[in-house]
């Protein structure tokens, strides 16, 4: 147990996973379980895919809380302090943190709903399958990942490791049970899940004055790289390099569209889109210093605010237009 939970380090040198045999290994081993997980769960009738999609939310729901509770502890065990830079640092407020919530959300009810043609659970499998699996590849690629001061089994590396795959896995599963028809129109869909994240990372860093989900600047860059963007700009960049990417998904795993077009205004939608980046680059504007460090940081949660509008009124609008034809 002590191997698997304990607080200090067991191990008498770190094993580094960086971009070495040991990265090359795990990737092959990660694409063998990945493909192990594609292959093997394979529920066919309704209810068997129900409990599939519930018992996929409950564990990524039960890892996240898993990996609060160990960290609490630790916390508590070495006797350190637990102001707000510990919740802060501790609460998974990173890109593929808040996809592992939202997953674990939407995994959840969705095996409870009868109907998941609607807007916003197809916005949010976009989100998932845009971002989530992203990060998750990301993750995979730039092996940053592991708490060298403990085994790779150690509960630590192997939550980590598991939300990570199960990023990539449950996008791929909700294509391959029909849940999730990727199509290029609903890009759109991962850009804004990338903008309201972005809001809720800037907000949290704004207040707490920590960079989460590099909100305030981008580390690697800085430090592997040596090449420095000017706070905010470098959101734009990162948008643009992820977006990018999304964009090659859409293109590999795009098909033939078979279902109607999701009901919205497109010309709002990219409007939105449009205000709402200009909101997370401009708001750290209004600020004397950033981080701001205040409740002045609830700020930059407009953009999110403005996205979700503009998705609500886009959805009224073309319910109406439809009417009066």
């Amino acid at each position: 147990m002590n191997y698997f939970f304990g607080f200090y380090p067991i191990i008498e040198q770190e094993i580094r996973f960086f971009y070495n045999l040991n990265h090359l290994i795990f990737v092959i081993l990660m694409m063998l379980v990945l493909l192990a997980l594609y292959f093997g769960v394979n529920s066919t009738t309704k209810k068997g895919i129900r409990r599939t999609l519930f018992a996929l939310g409950l564990i990524m729901f039960a890892l996240e809380a898993g990996r609060l509770i160990w960290l609490t502890a630790e916390n508590a065990y070495l006797g350190l302090p637990s102001g707000l830079a510990f919740w802060v640092s501790t609460f998974p407020f990173s890109y593929c943190g808040i996809m592992s919530i939202t997953a674990a959300v939407v995994l959840i009810v969705t095996a409870f709903m009868k109907n998941i043609q609607t807007v916003g659970m197809q916005i949010f499998y976009n989100i998932l399958f845009g971002l989530g699996m992203l990060g998750g590849l990301i993750t995979f690629s730039a092996p940053g990942i592991f708490d060298y001061r403990f085994p790779l089994l150690h509960f630590r590396n192997f939550q980590t490791v598991a939300v990570h795959l199960l990023l990539i896995f449950v996008p791929l599963y909700l294509i391959k049970i029909g849940k999730l028809q990727i199509q290029l129109r609903n890009a759109w869909m991962a850009a804004a899940g990338f903008f309201g994240t972005a809001s809720i990372l800037m907000t949290v860093s704004q207040i707490s004055g920590e960079n989460r989900g590099w909100a305030l600047y981008i580390e690697e860059m800085v430090i592997y790289a040596g090449v420095y963007i000017p706070f905010p700009w470098h959101l734009f960049v990162l948008f643009l390099a992820m977006f990018s990417v999304t964009l090659l998904f859409y293109a590999l795993f795009g098909r033939k569209a078979d279902t109607k077009p999701i009901p919205v205004n497109m010309p709002i939608i990219v409007v939105g889109l449009i205000i709402a980046t200009a909101g997370i680059l401009l708001i750290p504007f209004v600020f004397n210093q950033s981080p701001v460090e205040s409740a002045w940081g609830l700020l930059c949660l407009i953009p999110l605010v403005i996205i979700i509008a503009t998705i609500i009124m886009s959805c009224i609008i073309k319910r109406r237009d439809g009417k009066l034809k």
